[in-house]
């Protein structure tokens, strides 16, 4: 199992940015260890909005469907144990930019 954190940045005026934009993580190990788990941190000054579109990603998808995380605070969710193979987007809305966070791209998480 790893722990994995995505910081949500304000990087200029109407620009919100993701770091890492692309992430690798992993179900449970055949060997027994546990699933990887992945930490969205808010670093702007508004709440920012997670909208994960597979919810077969993580053990409990649905809370991570219009997820609201504070100025400051973050939200963890596990890796499913057997999750979808393939890479992922999502999208995290800033409030205190009004604009999507990007990556290089949209954000990936890759199983």
């Amino acid at each position: 199992m790893a722990d994995h954190t995505i910081m949500i940045l304000k990087t200029g005026p109407g620009e919100c940015k993701v770091w890492p934009p692309y992430l690798l993580v992993k179900g449970k190990a055949a060997n027994g260890n546990s699933a990887d788990r992945v930490t969205w941190l808010n670093k702007t000054q508004g709440d920012v909005t997670l909208d994960f579109w597979n919810l077969n990603v993580f053990e409990d998808g649905s809370k991570i469907r219009g997820m609201v995380i504070a100025p400051g605070k973050s939200h963890q969710v596990t890796v499913h144990a057997t999750p979808p193979e393939g890479r992922h987007t999502y999208s995290i809305f800033c409030e205190e930019t009004k604009t999507r966070a990007i990556g290089n791209s949209e954000p990936e998480l890759d199983i």
